[in-house]
């Protein structure tokens, strides 16, 4: 049997919206292309993004931690 899927509403003028990165925190690679997108989001889309540190958090422990051995860093920020 498949799974029913529930549709959320659709993001309005005024909610909150939640900024995430759940594989790279491209975010904390590129911050000036992070600043552009949160600032359209509020004054184009006139939402409140609520940023999450996952998003931010370009190598920290835990993404060390998750990276060693797998692949090379190099060290670029």
């Amino acid at each position: 049997m498949l799974p029913e899927f529930i549709v959320s509403p659709k993001v309005t003028a005024g909610d909150k919206v939640a900024v995430v990165s759940l594989s790279f925190a491209a975010p904390g690679a590129f911050p000036a292309v992070h600043e552009v997108a949160m600032r359209r989001l509020r004054d184009e889309f006139g939402v409140e993004p609520v940023e999450y540190p996952t998003a931010t958090a370009w190598r920290s422990r835990a993404w060390r931690r998750r990276c060693r051995g797998r692949h090379r860093h190099t060290g670029a920020a």
